[in-house]
């Protein structure tokens, strides 16, 4: 009936006081979710590799140091960044906006999307501008391309070295 599907539609606590209680909240969530629903970025991000760094981002399970680290049981504070010497911890926040080894690739991101002012943003409202509809798509392309120079510089480099060390030891 319509009453009963009214009682489901509107929740009785905010999402954002389950997930605050739980503590499940990823770091940077607040800045772009505001309310419950199917966000833009579904419909605007067509490439699906895109979409799904997007998504894993906005949710906090993209796999920086942040998140893995508590598998590890390493406190955050010590969750560093281990592509820069900054000794940030490796944050969605650090990995998008602030980490050195993505200079590059920011410089090109932020001058062809067009975002004014950016730079004399703070980063909640870095974030918020980069999250909209008018620039997800552009951030969407911009995570994948920093995702994927992140895999190769943590692990091809250290699989080449296991390969180059395992070959020098059978040469023995």
């Amino acid at each position: 009936s319509i009453h009963t599907f009214e009682s489901y539609k509107k929740p009785k606590t905010s999402f954002f006081q389950v997930n605050s209680v739980l503590n499940t909240v990823p770091i940077c969530f607040h800045t772009y979710k505001t309310d419950y629903g199917i966000e833009p970025y579904v419909s605007i991000v067509t490439n699906r590799q895109h979409w799904s760094i997007l998504a894993q981002f906005r949710c906090g399970i993209l796999p920086l140091k942040i998140e893995t680290g508590q598998y590890q049981v390493i406190p955050i504070e010590f969750r560093l960044c281990t592509l820069c010497s900054i000794k940030q911890p490796e944050t969605e926040t650090h990995f998008l906006l602030h980490c050195p080894f993505y200079e590059t690739e920011r410089g090109v991101f932020v001058r062809g999307g067009n975002i004014e002012k950016f730079e004399n943003c703070l980063d909640d409202e870095k974030l918020f501008i980069l999250m909209s509809e008018s620039h997800v798509k552009y951030t969407a392309e911009f995570l994948y391309n920093c995702f994927e120079k992140r895999s190769n510089a943590l692990y091809v480099s250290s699989w080449f070295n296991y390969c180059l060390i395992t070959w020098r030891y059978t040469e023995l």
